[in-house]
């Protein structure tokens, strides 16, 4: 029974440390396209 719950106990801490890198990835990018979008408003209402 023991072996299970530290079976179960690693795959699920291995889950969560991948969900958390998959979630600093995408802040990453969102912040990356936040920047894009601000230097395209910027050119946009340059031209206007």
């Amino acid at each position: 029974m023991n072996e299970l719950v530290e079976s179960t106990t690693k795959k699920l801490t291995k889950k969560d440390e991948n969900l958390e890198d998959m979630v600093l990835a995408m802040k990453k990018e969102m912040e990356e396209l936040k920047e894009e979008l601000t230097i395209y408003k910027a050119t946009l209402s340059n031209r206007m």
